[in-house]
């Protein structure tokens, strides 16, 4: 092959690459811009299918975007909130899963541990499939929080990079919910069997518990705040048994 047509070659198949490079991150935009809106009215009293419409429409169009995983759990949250849609439960599951099976990212990403959780508690309020939900909350009460990590798909939003610092301020602020209300679920369900007014009970069972994990922190700062919860209550019955 001639020089000339080697240049030819090389100057064509660079401008296929620029192209192709453009077009990614025309793409890349595109979606930050959908997703972040959609997000962004999460937070507001929008239309629930409106909001639905949104979400599903980046996931249709966008389905290589790296905040797909994103979109999936905040779409699962959305429907499973409507526990009266029919097959509301099925669908959020469904969409929960295909983030827990994603090959494209590590299993330690925070997001694939969120969706784990809130395919877990789907089946919290259903006996014959709590041993799932304790499964998981229990994955997640014992995991280090090193075994949580940054998303790569944060770092860049909008087009702006990110400081990662920011990130990890944030993604302990997410790891430390996650973990308080997954012990929550714990506790609600092995407690499901002791009557709600049945006090002294449910204040021994939270004693019991706490000798489970003597040494993680984090699940003995929940189960105290539970423990002061039901005395406090223990406390306000037996005034008003002596009124």
């Amino acid at each position: 092959m001639n020089k000339f047509l080697f240049s030819i070659l090389l100057a064509a198949s660079t401008i296929v690459m620029d192209r192709a490079c453009s077009q990614e991150i025309s793409d890349r935009l595109q979606g930050d811009a959908l997703y972040y809106e959609a997000n962004r009215l999460m937070t507001t009293y929008i239309e629930t299918n409106e909001l639905k419409n949104k979400y599903q429409f980046f996931i249709d169009e966008f389905p290589e975007h790296p905040l797909i995983p994103d979109a999936c759990i905040d779409l699962g949250n959305i429907i499973s909130n409507r526990p009266y849609q029919l097959g509301g439960k099925e669908k959020s599951r469904e969409l929960y899963h295909k983030v827990m099976t994603a090959s494209d990212i590590p299993q330690s990403d925070f997001r694939v541990w969120e969706a784990k959780f809130r395919w877990a508690a789907t089946y919290t309020h259903s006996e014959d499939n709590e041993r799932i939900t304790m499964k998981i909350c229990e994955e997640i009460i014992d995991a280090p929080n090193e075994e949580f990590t940054l998303p790569e798909a944060w770092l860049v939003q909008n087009g702006q990079t990110q400081r990662v610092s920011d990130l990890n301020r944030i993604l302990e602020e997410k790891i430390y919910r996650l973990k308080r209300v997954a012990a929550q679920s714990y506790i609600y369900v092995r407690s499901r069997h002791i009557p709600r007014e049945d006090i002294d009970q449910i204040i021994d069972f939270l004693h019991q518990l706490s000798e489970e994990r003597p040494d993680n922190s984090l699940f003995q700062e929940f189960i105290q705040r539970n423990l002061q919860m039901e005395k406090n209550r223990l406390k306000e019955r037996t005034e008003m048994d002596n009124k």
